[in-house]
This record gives structure tokens, sequence and C-alpha cells, in this order.
């Protein structure tokens, strides 16, 4: 399935208008009411989608539905001590993206600490601990498994599958069963 966002909330300074965009480059605009800040060096955060609203995120509601378990990424700004005010049970990744307010000028462009947090189908719901310039980004979570054993009284082959329709292959040892 694909991730569907909907019912979004992002509560602002300036209650700035809300768009989702899905991130498919190394930039994106950041802010609905602001016009040339952008986030850069998007590498990790490809296919995500972004939620673009207020320049300043206040503590209010951060809120959405989805229709898959996420991973939600939030860009917190640097110059602050991010890790006090990025939402309850986010954790660093120890990655960071970066921001530009694209004057050009000195002191202009900053990197913005990434925190993650894993969210079940439905509503997601969470608050910032402090007025802050941040970025929020949604990802589709994504199950890896690896050395994968199944016992069986044949000790046929295992193999993993990612299910895409309405049927699986029962057994590497046997034919039509599904």
């Amino acid at each position: 399935l694909a991730l569907v966002i909907s019912d979004v909330v992002s509560s602002g300074g300036a209650n700035a208008a809300v768009e989702v965009e899905e991130i498919a480059g190394e930039t994106v605009k950041y802010a609905t009411n602001r016009g040339a800040y952008v986030l850069n060096h998007l590498g990790s955060l490809q296919s995500s989608k972004f939620i673009r609203g207020d320049n300043d995120k206040s503590t209010g509601d951060q809120a959405f539905k989805v229709n898959v378990p996420v991973t939600v990424v939030v860009a917190m700004d640097g110059r602050n001590d991010h890790a006090a005010l990025a939402p309850e049970g986010f954790a660093a990744t120890g990655e960071s993206i970066g921001f530009d307010h694209g004057s050009g000028g000195t002191g202009r462009y900053f990197l913005m600490p990434l925190y993650a947090k894993d969210f079940d189908a439905g509503l997601v719901k969470f608050q910032f601990r402090g007025g802050v310039n941040a970025g929020i980004f949604v990802m589709k979570r994504t199950l890896v498994l690896s050395d994968v054993v199944s016992s069986g009284g044949a000790n046929a082959a295992v193999e993993v599958e990612e299910i895409a329709g309405e049927t699986v292959k029962y057994a590497t040892n046997r034919g039509a069963y599904v």
C-alpha cells in the first residue's frame, strides 16, 4: 500500500496553511509563510512525505492520519537546544539536513539534527516541547528481515517475499498452493 496522509494539523505561530509534498530531490521549500527558505541534503528522506506549514512550530498539536505504519522524522533547529525541544519519545538518529534562508548572507545556513519515532497506522499526534523551527517528514515503515530460519520436515529453502496482492505462494517445496 502507498502511504496516504490525511486530516493534517500543524500548529504554528502564524497558523499558516499546511501542504504535503513527496520528497523527490535534494531540496524542499520549508514553510508556507516564508519565501526562499529551503531544506537540503535530504538523502535519507527520499520518498518520504514532507508536511510544510508554519515557519515557527508551536507547542500545539502536530497531527495527521496515516493508512500504514510510519516513521516520523523531525528536523530540529540546530542553533537551539534541539534535544530539549524535540517531541517526547523521539530519538536522535545521528543524521542532519541543511536549512538555507536563501538570502546568500553569512550565518544564513545551519544544520538541523534529525529525530525519529515509529507510529502505527491511524492517528499520529505529537507536540514540540517549545516553539522552534522544525521540519516534519513521514515515511512508510519498512520491515527488514535477515538470517531467516524456518524448520520443516523437508528442510526446504526459505524465501522472503513482499506481499503486494491478494495471494502468495505457500511453500518453496510445493507447487500451486496459495
